[in-house]
């Protein structure tokens, strides 16, 4: 599942020079917070680095996928009631070798940051299906 209307939603999108920011409105009302937790929702980790690469994919309009998870930091908590809308600034894009890159992510809300990641991803590779005939 894709969390890019289903988690979140993209209301802006800026690039200047190396940086790409986003603008993200949380969806409350997911079924990811009604179970995480439901008096008190919180954002889980393993989602933030999934719409890292959800964003980074977004970004370069090409399908990466996590090749490896180099640095992460989770600094506050995210609440989507407290926090509805965030920014998450990718930055630092090298090129890692054929079809990789490496990055980093901040995930913050004004002066708050929630997290802080330096991920490298890879292409997405098809999947080739094979029929037995």
């Amino acid at each position: 599942m894709l969390f890019k209307d289903n988690l979140y939603s993209i209301v802006r999108q800026d690039i200047a020079e190396d940086v790409v920011t986003f603008g993200l409105r949380l969806d409350a009302d997911s079924v990811i917070y009604k179970a995480h937790f439901p008096s008190k929702p919180v954002t889980p980790g393993v989602c933030l680095i999934q719409i890292a690469e959800e964003l980074f994919s977004i970004s370069k309009a090409e399908a990466f996928e996590i090749e490896r998870v180099k640095n992460v930091k989770f600094v506050s908590l995210l609440d989507p009631i407290a926090s509805p809308e965030i920014e998450a600034e990718i930055s630092g894009v090298v090129p890692a070798g054929e079809g990789e890159y490496k990055l980093s992510i901040v995930f913050c809300s004004g002066e708050t940051i929630f997290s802080k990641m330096r991920l490298v991803f890879k292409t997405k590779e098809k999947l080739i299906v094979k029929t037995n005939k």
